[in-house]
């Protein structure tokens, strides 16, 4: 050790080892996916009273956590970020993920709120067309994204203290206990 510029300590490996991850950290270290990104996705489905579950199944189906994420679409439209926010119903998009999350939260949470939970998923996937192509076509989306949601459940259901009640909900565990009254 030199006595003029001492090395830094170690970091304790076991304490930091000891220290229980948040749900959303927990989750993303067993999907493989950015803890930072599924914490922010996690608090603003929190702030929107919204189920955490569900919006880390909607952002896992639709772009796997991948900031980049980009499709063109058959009428040469673009979904893009995390949400896969389409570029000729949201023109203003920009690259900002923290924006990008607060408003495709809030664009998923007005929908389901509006619409119910499969409603919401389907509006918020395909719009509200009646057309009977649109129509089957929410109904395999909502498939979809309920079958990631299963897949989160089951993700979670590791996770030490975690609670059952919570996953079925479509509200944040914050929003039950506030119609609980406990909260």
């Amino acid at each position: 050790m030199n006595p003029i510029n001492p090395e830094p300590p170690l970091p304790d490996t076991q304490a930091a080892a000891s220290v229980k991850p948040t749900p959303a950290v927990y989750y993303a270290q067993k999907k493989g996916y950015d803890p930072v990104l599924t914490q922010k996705v996690w608090n603003a489905a929190e702030a929107q009273g919204m189920s955490p579950t569900m919006a880390l199944a909607l952002v896992s189906h639709e772009s796997r956590f991948q900031t980049e994420a980009r499709n063109v679409n058959t009428n040469r439209t673009i979904d893009y970020g995390l949400f896969q926010l389409n570029s000729q119903y949201h023109p203003w998009f920009d690259w900002d993920v923290d924006k990008h999350i607060q408003y495709g939260m809030k664009f998923l949470a007005d929908n389901i709120r509006r619409y119910g939970t499969q409603g919401g998923l389907g509006i918020y996937n395909v719009g509200r067309s009646q057309k009977p192509d649109k129509v089957a076509e929410r109904a395999i989306y909502v498939g979809k994204v309920m079958g990631e949601y299963q897949d989160v459940k089951r993700t979670m259901a590791g996770y030490a203290g975690w609670d059952p009640k919570f996953q079925m909900s479509i509200l944040s565990p914050t929003e039950i206990a506030k119609q609980q009254g406990s909260g």
